[in-house]
């Protein structure tokens, strides 16, 4: 029990640190009073206390009479015309113009004070502007949109600038715009020289940039450089072009493999399997005319090395009707007189070298072509008028009279040979002798026309042996078809032959 005792009294006792105020395991005391709090900061009741306070010690009256509150919001500051100009300005560098001119409004029926007169009217003109710029891109009239872009670009350069002169320029949204017009106008120089000119001003969509620099490159034909533009977009913060940057690089590798292999296989000699790479990479991309244009080049090329001219002419001939080159021709030439098609390949080698560098090797190289076909044509044309010349000639002798069968005597038989022929045979056809009338005359006129000197010498050139001088016949109309026998022609006019039937056909071709 003395134990117990002990024990209890031991606990009863307070020990010194017990009326500390706060700490844990204290009693409820300490529930009453506030937490210290640190020095000038108000406290829940809204007052402020220099540092803890002992218990009750908080004085009724204080927060009663000096009630401390919070530091008042400033109040705003009176708006100037600058402010509205510069509100303004800010909604149409995003193309908002209608909020732009309902802002100019209020501002000006209102207490809000109005911008000065001449700017207001300046951003009125930029609102037009940029209405018209985004009217014409939803009607895809491309080219209207740019001349509107480039009026608007005046205002936005101004020394003025915008945003109270802190910037000049066109904003994003405006260049956006111009991205998107010049590639709806298919400018893709002017296109690949913006692209490259707004990356180098820390664009803040560089996707956006890189996805049009890369369009521009690769609808001229420029893979390799496409193909780091469009690594470069893809490499870049992903933004709303990604899934357009996604379907170019698609393409553009697709186009480039199959092209890669067709030149490939065709430095190996592989010419059918050339033919169909090049085939398969024609069907990716329709809407390209630069790279359908190389890929109908290359195809053509390995046709006519398959011994396909005529095929290769006509993949040729779709090359220069999308992009005529300097090779396109060259090389459709070559088809050309592979077919012994020589008018066509002297057109295309004049077309060639007025498309060649100036002062170029491959010009020196064309031209010297284009005289050897020219040559080679002059002879070809030449050796087919003697031909049809001849022919004519042929069918014409066929066709006349034999003068010296009819009476029966040689190409050489004297004058007198002719008459006694002529006497006998008379004499036989006479119809008063029982003879046949038109056998008779048949061999008077036979005798009547190998009796004139002038006349039987032509027969015997070969000449006709129609009544008078022939000029038509005598020009190639289907007389004589060399040229010594113009002589006789000479002779016939210095005598006073008749004129020529007139309208025969010429020679010259």
């Amino acid at each position: 029990m003395a134990k117990k005792k002990s024990k209890k009294g031991s606990t009863a006792t307070p020990k010194p640190a017990a009326p500390q105020a706060g700490l844990p395991g204290s009693n409820g005391i300490v529930h009453e009073q506030p937490r210290p709090a640190r020095a000038q900061k108000p406290t829940v009741n809204g007052t402020s206390s220099p540092g803890p306070s002992p218990p009750g010690s908080l004085p009724p009256s204080t927060h009663a009479q000096h009630p401390l509150t919070l530091p008042a919001t400033p109040p705003p500051a009176e708006r100037t015309p600058q402010d509205t100009v510069r509100e303004a300005c800010d909604l149409l560098e995003v193309g908002l113009s209608g909020e732009a001119y309902s802002l100019l409004l209020s501002s000006s029926s209102s207490s809000l004070p109005a911008p000065h007169p001449s700017k207001a009217a300046e951003i009125e003109r930029l609102a037009g502007h940029v209405s018209s710029i985004k009217l014409a891109l939803r009607e895809k009239q491309f080219d209207r949109a740019l001349k509107e872009w480039n009026e608007a670009k005046l205002l936005w350069s101004k020394e003025s600038g915008r945003g109270g002169g802190k910037h000049r320029g066109g904003p994003w949204a405006a260049k956006v715009w111009k991205f998107e017009a010049l590639e709806g106008a298919r400018k893709w120089g002017e296109l690949e020289k913006f692209a490259s000119d707004t990356l180098g001003t820390k664009p803040q969509d560089r996707q956006l940039v890189f996805y049009y620099k890369t369009q521009a490159l690769y609808q001229v034909g420029k893979f390799a450089d496409a193909t780091t533009a469009i690594s470069s977009a893809q490499e870049a913060v992903a933004g709303p072009m990604i899934e357009k940057v996604k379907i170019l690089a698609d393409r553009i590798r697709r186009v480039r493999t199959l092209k890669d292999e067709g030149k490939e296989a065709f430095d190996a000699g592989k010419y059918k399997v050339a033919i169909g790479k090049y085939t398969d990479a024609l069907k990716v991309d329709t809407g390209n005319k630069a790279v359908q244009a190389l890929l109908y080049l290359n195809r053509g090329l390995a046709l006519y090395k398959n011994d396909g001219a005529l095929q290769a002419i006509e993949g040729l001939t779709a090359s220069i009707s999308r992009a005529p080159t300097c090779k396109a021709y060259r090389l459709r030439s070559l088809a050309y007189r592979k077919l012994d098609d020589l008018a066509n390949a002297l057109n295309d080698l004049i077309k060639a070298a007025s498309l060649a560098p100036p002062d170029s090797a491959e010009k020196r190289q064309i031209e010297k072509e284009r005289d050897e076909v020219r040559s080679e044509k002059l002879k070809g044309d030449a050796e087919e008028r003697r031909e049809e010349e001849e022919r004519r000639w042929k069918e014409k002798q066929a066709k006349r009279k034999d003068h010296y069968g009819i009476l029966g005597i040689d190409r050489g038989a004297t004058t007198t040979e002719i008459r006694a022929a002529y006497k006998k045979l008379s004499l036989e056809t006479h119809p008063d002798k029982g003879g046949d009338e038109e056998r008779f005359k048949e061999v008077k006129a036979s005798y009547e026309f190998l009796s004139d000197e002038r006349r039987r010498a032509r027969y015997d050139m070969g000449d006709s042996d129609a009544e008078g001088p022939d000029f038509d016949d005598m020009f190639g109309g289907g007389g004589v078809p060399f040229a010594f026998f113009f002589s006789d022609f000479f002779h016939t006019c210095s005598h006073g032959g008749g004129g020529g039937r007139g309208g025969g056909r010429g020679r010259g071709r």
